[in-house]
C-alpha cells in the first residue's frame, strides 16, 4: 500500500507519507487530483495536500466546517503533515445519476436538494468555483453531498445556484438535455427564471422541476 499511491504521487514527500500511513494503516488510495490524494480508511476519508500546493488541506478544513451539512462531516486535521480528514461519502456522481434515473420524482428531489445546497452556500456567502460543471464534485446516494471545498472564496455575491442552474437546464450537456425534457422545460424561459433568482429567490427555480406541474408547461 506504501508503495501503490507513494510511486502514483511523485509530490508528496515519502517521510510525510509515512507519517501519515502509520497513522492511518491499511488506508486504501481513492484517488490522485492535481492538488491532492485521497484516501480511505474504513468510514473515513483522507485529503493529502501535494507538496506544490501546501494549503489546500486547512482550506478545504475551514470551509466544511463552515459549509456544515452541506459536504462531508469534518473529522479532523494536520496542518503540518498536510491533509484533512472527513467522512467518506459513497454514491454515485451527480452527471452518472441523472442519466441512468428513471424516476422523475427521485430525479426532482435530489436536484431540488442540490439546488437547496447551492442556495444556502450563496446565503453564506461562499462561491465554491465548480458549480457550473459539477462533473465530480456533487455525489448523490440517498441524499446529496458537495465534495472538494479547497478552491471556495468569500464572495460578495456567490454564484452557486445560477451556475448549477445552467448545467442542469441551459447547457449542452446530456444532463442539460434530459432535465429540460423530463420536466418539458423551455430554455428560455429558465433562463428568465434563473436570471431571477436573485430578486425572487429558490421557490420559482424549483416549481421547474415539480413533476405535479409538467403538464401545466
Amino acid at each position: 500500500m506504501r508503495k501503490c499511491w507513494a510511486v502514483q504521487t511523485t509530490r508528496i514527500s515519502p517521510k510525510r507519507a509515512r507519517e501519515i500511513l502509520d497513522r492511518f494503516p491499511g488506508a486504501e488510495l481513492l484517488g490522485v487530483g492535481r492538488r491532492s490524494v485521497v484516501l480511505r480508511k474504513g468510514k473515513l476519508a483522507i485529503k493529502i495536500e501535494k507538496e506544490s500546493h501546501r494549503g489546500t488541506a486547512a482550506r478545504e478544513a475551514r470551509w466544511l466546517a463552515e459549509a456544515d451539512g452541506i459536504g462531508p462531516k469534518l473529522v479532523g486535521q494536520d496542518q503540518r503533515l498536510g491533509y484533512v480528514v472527513y467522512n467518506y461519502i459513497s454514491g454515485r456522481f451527480l452527471p452518472e445519476f441523472i442519466e441512468q434515473c428513471s424516476d422523475k420524482r427521485q430525479l426532482s428531489r435530489i436536484l431540488a436538494l442540490c439546488l437547496k445546497k447551492a442556495a444556502k452556500l450563496d446565503s453564506l456567502g461562499i462561491n465554491k468555483e465548480e458549480m457550473h460543471r459539477p462533473v465530480k464534485h456533487i455525489i448523490v446516494s440517498r441524499s446529496a453531498r458537495f465534495i472538494d471545498f479547497e478552491r471556495c472564496y468569500r464572495a460578495g455575491k456567490p454564484k452557486n445556484v445560477t451556475q448549477l442552474c445552467h448545467f442542469l437546464f441551459l447547457g449542452s450537456n446530456t444532463c442539460a438535455k434530459k432535465i429540460r425534457k423530463v420536466f418539458h422545460i423551455n430554455a428560455r424561459d429558465a433562463l428568465r427564471v434563473v436570471k431571477s433568482y436573485r430578486e425572487s429567490g429558490l421557490k420559482p427555480v424549483l416549481l421547474l422541476l415539480d413533476p405535479d406541474n409538467v403538464a401545466e408547461r
